[in-house]
């Protein structure tokens, strides 16, 4: 059986950082066992007419941008030509910002591809992927000095200037390393960057520190070589808000050495890394003292084989979407805008906002707060009615103060689920080593509160990235990979639950502890009266025999205290129920 054939567009060779990423993404897509993707370059219609002519792929990517690929939306373009290409287009979003995501439009491009982890997935035309970071070998470098390393092109806001200054203000004696290239965009006869050198040289004033530059263009095998013999590297880039995501540092984490960034919104992806590498909040001795270890987990979480997986879901939801729609969709313009106020142009911006902003970032920052657990590993299982509101007052307020712009969206009698399952899982965490995964996680204050503290906490949830069964197939997903999952209040939303409680249970350790909650009426019978974003409300017959009869390598956790006289929770001044927590512990069969 032939496979499905994927074209995947690039401009032609040149020394810009668009050229470079496309070439990687799409050198590492032809390695796909479910779709035959083909990596091809054109620097115009014609060329790329040609292309798709012989190759008649099934859907086309491009890497798009408008410096690099102009000829496409113009008068000679897709748009005039669409009626040539009967297929799904789907273009990279690469200066990409959640306002961007949210405005994007299919006036040119049917769907975009953003590679940014921090994108909420709220337009059904954006996909997100997660970062490549390549495959790569080498020893640990042995200098007697310390050499301090960066790279990038000569275009503004690369602070590289600012690298002389820092390590003289922290070191005696060290090595400087900078390769600042000639750019083809902004600096082709290289003038910026031999600027730049200079004013480097001048900014020297330690006898022990050496400075060397180079200017030619490497490689993507050459810079990994390059950073893999710094002991640490640093790209201090200035902040650039509405800004795309960085490269530089895909390539700092594949070669494993301890670097340094500042906050600029080029590295959001990584403001959750703890300890934290950014200079504003530790210097860089303390930031190569504490080595690689906050960055290991990125090196399996962007594989090129995550990153297979990432396209791969993306072309299998196009193609679903394509046979539902008995296709060509090129004209159609999506239910969500209006084609009378966009820029017909161009595919990232609208002037019809239909995606309410959300303005609170989880990834702002740790907390340096203390917090003493109130409840015990073995009253755990029980409803979360107002007499648990009492004696989780001092959590209730903990999580506000930590995250008060989304626990100020909920409703407040349903925020005991946040507070019993922080409670519960700060109890059992002992150490910040301790592995955790939030399933549903989107504005989930406990799961956020436990991220801000510094603790090791995966998010899944589909509007972050994807659901449970998802990311079940994920690559890097291994069976009995965590000591503690979270849920707060997601069962009730699933269809197949005995299904979601057998994957919570397979991810788990020996040992490890599963923590849910859920909407609880113990008179519910199917066909009742309940909210329309539930599938049923959980009885003490759910919870104590189906469920846990689905997980036989789990028990229940001390003494279930499931009975209950009072529905204390009313919603929409319709349905009255409570809540109650679900909460076991994998056990060796």
């Amino acid at each position: 059986m032939n496979k499905i054939t994927i074209l995947f567009v690039n401009h032609k060779f040149q020394k810009c950082g668009v050229y470079e990423f496309g070439q990687a993404i799409g050198n590492v897509l032809v390695n796909s066992k479910k779709y035959n993707f083909l990596y091809r370059e054109a620097d115009n219609w014609k060329e790329f007419f040609k292309i798709f002519q012989k190759e008649r792929p099934s859907i086309i990517i491009y890497n798009y941008h408008p410096s690099t690929m102009g000829w496409i939306g113009k008068n000679n373009g897709l748009i005039i030509n669409s009626h040539k290409i009967r297929v799904p287009q789907i273009g990279i979003i690469h200066e990409v910002t959640q306002k961007i995501a949210d405005n994007a439009n299919n006036i040119i491009f049917d769907y975009h591809i953003a590679a940014d982890p921090t994108l909420l997935l709220k337009n059904p035309i954006v996909y997100k992927t997660g970062r490549l970071i390549p495959h790569f070998q080498s020893e640990s470098p042995h200098n007697q000095k310390i050499n301090v390393g960066s790279f990038g092109f000569a275009t503004d806001g690369k602070g590289f200037t600012k690298i002389i200054e820092k390590v003289q203000e922290e070191f005696d004696d060290a090595i400087i390393n900078l390769n600042i290239s000639f750019a083809k965009y902004g600096d082709e006869r290289g003038d910026n960057a031999r600027k730049i050198a200079e004013t480097s040289h001048k900014l020297l004033t330690k006898n022990g520190i050496q400075l060397n530059i180079s200017h030619e263009h490497l490689s993507t095998e050459e810079i990994l070589k390059f950073l893999s013999k710094n002991d640490l590297n640093i790209f201090l880039y200035e902040y650039q808000n509405d800004r795309g995501i960085s490269s530089a540092t895909d390539w700092a984490i594949s070669v494993k050495r301890p670097f340094a960034i500042t906050k600029s919104s080029m590295f959001r992806h990584l403001f959750d890394c703890f300890p934290s590498i950014c200079i504003e909040d530790n210097s860089l001795n303390t930031i190569f003292g504490n080595g690689f270890k906050s960055l290991e987990r990125l090196c399996e979480e962007w594989s090129p084989e995550n990153l297979i997986w990432d396209y791969e879901r993306i072309i299998d939801d196009i193609l679903n979407q394509s046979r539902v729609l008995k296709h060509p969709i090129q004209k159609r313009i999506s239910q969500f805008f209006d084609i009378t106020k966009l820029n017909r142009y161009n595919p990232y911006f609208s002037t019809h906002r239909w995606v309410k902003k959300e303005d609170d970032n989880i990834f702002d920052g740790f907390v340096n707060k203390n917090y003493k657990p109130i409840g015990n590993s073995e009253n755990v299982n029980r409803i979360l009615d107002n007499s648990a509101r009492e004696k989780y007052k001092n959590t209730l307020e903990f999580i506000k103060d930590v995250a008060p712009k989304i626990d100020a969206k909920k409703i407040s009698e349903a925020n005991i689920q946040q507070a019993f399952v922080f409670d519960t899982a700060y109890n059992l965490s002992q150490k910040k080593s301790t592995k955790i995964l939030a399933v549903g996680a989107f504005e989930d204050t406990a799961a956020m509160a436990l991220k801000k503290l510094g603790f090791q906490i995966e998010f899944i949830d589909p509007i972050i990235n994807y659901d449970l069964s998802t990311f079940m197939t994920k690559p890097s997903v291994k069976e009995q990979s965590y000591d503690i999952i979270i849920s707060t209040s997601v069962i009730e939303h699933v269809e197949d639950d005995e299904k979601f409680i057998q994957d919570i249970s397979s991810l788990l350790k020996i040992g490890g502890w599963g923590i849910l909650t859920c909407d609880f009426y113990n008179d519910y019978k199917n066909g009742d009266d309940i909210p329309h974003e539930d599938y049923r409300f959980y009885t003490k017959k759910d919870l104590s025999e189906r469920l846990l009869h689905n997980i036989p390598d789990c028990k229940i956790v001390g003494t279930p205290d499931w009975d209950c006289d009072y529905y204390d929770f009313v919603y929409l001044n319709r349905y009255r129920y409570t809540f109650a927590s679900l909460v076991f512990i994998k056990v060796a069969r």
